[in-house]
């Protein structure tokens, strides 16, 4: 049970194992549709007072009737479409559910098409209704299925040429246990590598547009890229011959001679046709032979490094490009506004890598130095918009929300290890609050309040607290329990969702002992709507699944079974 803290929040214990309807007759709802909006559903029992209303009046139209019906019924419409709106936004918001005020329980369980030996399926794309898996089917195919997200059911598989096949934006590239597939309208896949490159762009059907793009040689990357696009990095030079990697008894390994990076063109191509939406250039910087190498380097299945002058580090989302190539690196908006550019032998070289996508299409950018091209978490931070604007520069780190109902897009919350902030859309500091404990990770920001992670009693047990977005006042906490030996709560809440309402997270993760517990708690008050032990979430998901929000439902992966939970 919930009880006041001190500050006169709330406090409960999240411990691994605590212990108008339609008629019965069959009939289909009526659809009234209005030009510019989605077509609302009307239960049969006001299509009948509808049809007395057309029988009484001959002169009055199908669907003035139907309205005037709506009307007589209190404002059906009126409730349905901004319903309908919040859904729909839902839909689109990163860890976000349409509806979490049940206990999870399974809606379908299914390993249909799995391949035997194969990892599993993993989702890399969803549309409107249909979650899209890949799965290695062979050493030289890879196998996409088409998966209902209602019933289960394959509507459709695509075997892509090469087990190597890169598929969608995908989950990879998103922060830390952001677990989350948005609705895209299409599916970008690159299969092979260099010359041998190839583009096949799927739709929700499972219908394939196949391409191989001009101009390319052994030194030419793709990439799926953001809304439908391709990527593509080119080389446009080559490295000295006879350059290579050798071990060194001091430094471990080292270059045999230093040389000048060759220049690389970044661009980004619609998948379908080729035409170039936007290109950058990208000067290589002067390896030495002892720092940066690691940039023209690849490793071995021996664990030896080798020099690869066309090695490339990506992270890609819908709203940013960020790549590592040979002695520079570049990050930029998915409008191709540059937002950073580093070439090797310069302090915070690495930082690329640490570029992050934020709800509403803005951009995180590391501002501060760093060392080794290791970021510090609360370190300064730019905050971009798609144009590559300033929206925001900021003292401290920027805490992204690993769920959000979409409701507060404008508004940022920064910490600097002493103060917490928010920043309003237009850059403007709205509060601050002291950071009495260092915050790890912003859990939900949803319906005006803001759930943070972090640990408390010398990092022995952790705790979430809510802000409340317009003022900065704690309206609750609750513990989440003992940490284990990390003493960190990131890895510890390995899952975080929300319907708008509530917020609810699977603690612990998979880096610390122990087994998942499931608990709902009102963003609000912090009052627990349900919760689930160990062995209850278990029997519905399996002891080892990783969870997703997938174009607003809960999609479980566990070994070859999806589970849809609800």
């Amino acid at each position: 049970m919930a009880r006041r803290d001190d500050a006169g929040g709330l406090t409960f214990e999240l411990v691994p194992d605590d212990g108008d309807d339609l008629p019965a007759t069959g009939t289909a709802p009526a659809r009234v549709e209005a030009a510019g909006t989605e077509p609302v559903e009307v239960p049969p029992s006001l299509a009948a007072r509808a049809l007395r209303v057309l029988r009484s009046h001959p002169r009055t139209t199908v669907a003035s009737a139907v309205a005037l019906a709506l009307v007589a019924a209190g404002g059906v419409v009126a409730v349905v479409l901004p319903q309908r709106q919040r859904d729909a936004a839902l839909t689109a918001s990163p860890g976000a559910v349409v509806s979490l005020s049940e206990p999870i329980h399974s809606v379908w369980t299914s390993d249909a098409g799995h391949v035997p030996a194969s990892p599993g399926p993993w989702p890399v794309a969803a549309f409107r209704d249909v979650v899209v898996v890949s799965e290695r089917a062979s050493p030289s195919s890879t196998v996409l299925r088409g998966i209902d997200l209602g019933a289960g059911t394959v509507r459709w598989s695509v075997t892509l040429d090469g087990a190597d096949a890169v598929c969608g934006t995908g989950v990879t590239d998103q922060p830390q246990e952001r677990l989350s597939v948005q609705p895209v309208r299409s599916l970008v896949c690159v299969t092979g590598t260099g010359a041998g490159s190839r583009v096949v762009v799927v739709d929700d059907a499972g219908h394939t547009a196949r391409r191989t793009p001009a101009g390319l040689d052994a030194g030419t990357r793709l990439r799926p890229g953001p809304d439908g696009s391709v990527l593509r990095v080119q080389p446009d030079g080559t490295v000295p011959d006879g350059v290579r990697v050798v071990p060194d008894s001091t430094d471990g390994w080292v270059l045999s001679e230093s040389f000048q990076a060759p220049t690389v063109t970044v661009s980004a191509e619609d998948a379908r046709t080729g035409s170039v939406g936007w290109s950058q250039t990208v000067e290589g910087g002067r390896l030495d032979q002892v720092r940066d190498w690691w940039s023209c380097s690849t490793w071995g299945d021996d664990g030896t490094p080798k020099l690869d002058p066309g090695a490339v580090a990506w992270t890609v989302s819908e709203s940013v490009v960020a790549v590592q190539v040979c002695g520079a690196e570049a990050a930029f908006t998915a409008s191709g506004a540059p937002v950073l550019e580093a070439v090797a032998g310069t302090d915070g070289f690495g930082q690329s890598m640490a570029v992050e996508s934020l709800p509403g299409g803005r951009v995180r950018v590391p501002s501060g130095a760093a060392t080794d091209g290791i970021e510090d978490p609360i370190g300064p931070a730019r905050v971009v918009d798609q144009s590559g604007a300033v929206v925001a520069d900021l003292e401290g780190g920027v805490l992204d929300p690993r769920s959000t109902d979409g409701s507060t897009p404008g508004v940022l919350l920064t910490h600097d290890g002493t103060t917490v902030s928010a920043v309003g859309r237009d850059g403007a500091t709205l509060w601050t609050v002291p950071e009495t404990t260092m915050i790890e990770s912003l859990v939900a920001q949803a319906r005006g309040v803001a759930v943070v992670a972090r640990p408390v009693g010398g990092a022995k047990t952790g705790e979430l607290a809510a802000l409340d977005l317009a003022t900065g006042k704690t309206l609750w906490t609750a513990s989440l329990g003992k940490l284990g030996s990390t003493g960190s709560t990131v890895g510890f809440v390995h899952g975080a969702w929300t319907d708008g309402r509530s917020v609810v997270v699977s603690t612990p993760g998979d880096q610390v002992a122990g087994r998942q517990v499931w608990a709902a708690l009102d963003l609000r008050t912090g009052d627990v709507l349900w919760k689930l032990s160990s062995g209850e979430a278990e029997s519905v998901i399996g002891p080892t699944a990783t969870c997703l929000a997938v174009a607003g439902r809960l999609l479980c992966v566990e070994g070859s079974r999806l589970v849809r939970i609800s």
